[in-house]
């Protein structure tokens, strides 16, 4: 047995040099996650003080009973507004604003380009995130970003390609194991990410890569349809993947399975020791 190791099995990724922001920049980190603080403080003051403020101004003065009943139903819809909007997808809005971001320097690198393949997809291919191992595990402070790369995915007969902000990544059919799906609720956050561990083959070895959906339809925000989303991405590269098969090779067989059946020995046959003598 031999393990297989011609090039076409194993994964690749390039680094990306290229001039001006990335489009998951570090002002954009600070500015996606100071809207993450805003908002929900937004609406706690909003929520809480306009209806009272617009019944004041509509009723006059209120009695006391009149007055806790609209303060009290104003902060009773602000809270459930709160918490449905921090539970669903909350990085939904700057994500949209990151996809477009992205997408628009992948065209800018395309179009000096002379391969004009891949500018075809960049609109339709869906953006995720790429986020390693560690940086998924619990922290005592939640990180500002935990997204090693953000990419363009596409899916295809021949493995996958991700063309990403910071590196273009191909995953060969024949370099991919399988995937595994695994759901986290990162720290300091009340909604969970769906992630599917892509694991394939490379010089190094064997590697996994955590990718998240990032740029989620409006339909699509709760835990739970993101959770279907991320396993039909998973079954749609597990249809692709072939690189199981590459795990082993025998270079002997076909030549072992063409021998002449008088050649081979039958394992019923009993052993010449015991067989009795012929006249």
């Amino acid at each position: 047995m031999e393990h297989a190791t011609d090039p076409k099995h194993l994964a690749t990724i390039t680094t990306l040099n290229e001039r001006g922001s990335r489009a998951l920049s570090l002002q954009f980190t600070l500015i996606s996650n100071v809207f993450l603080v805003i908002v929900p403080t937004a609406l706690g003051f909003v929520g809480s003080l306009a209806p009272l403020f617009i019944a004041v101004n509509v009723w006059g003065s209120l009695s006391v009973r009149s007055f806790l009943i609209v303060l009290g139903t104003s902060v009773g819809v602000t809270v459930c507004s709160i918490a449905i909007w921090a539970t669903r997808f909350p990085e939904w809005p700057m994500n949209q604003w990151l996809d477009q971001r992205l997408r628009n320097r992948c065209r800018k690198r395309f179009q000096s380009s002379p391969d004009h393949s891949m500018k075809f997809w960049i609109d339709s291919a869906p953006m995720c995130e790429y986020v390693r191992r560690e940086a998924m595990q619990a922290t005592l402070f939640p990180k500002l970003e935990t997204a090693s790369d953000i990419a363009l995915i596409r899916i295809h007969a021949d493995g996958i390609t991700m063309e990403g902000d910071r590196a273009r990544y191909s995953f060969p059919a024949a370099s991919i194991l399988g995937t595994t799906i695994e759901t986290i609720r990162p720290a300091g956050c009340f909604h969970k990410l769906h992630y599917v561990h892509v694991f394939v083959r490379t010089e190094q070895g064997t590697d996994e890569f955590p990718i998240s959906l990032r740029d989620c339809g409006w339909g699509r925000l709760s835990a739970k349809k993101r959770r279907v989303d991320a396993e039909q991405l998973a079954e749609r590269i597990n249809q692709i993947a072939t690189g199981s098969e590459y795990e082993l090779s025998d270079p002997d067989y076909a030549r072992r399975a063409q021998t002449s059946p008088t050649n081979s020995i039958n394992p019923y046959a009993v052993a010449a020791s015991l067989s009795p003598a012929r006249p």
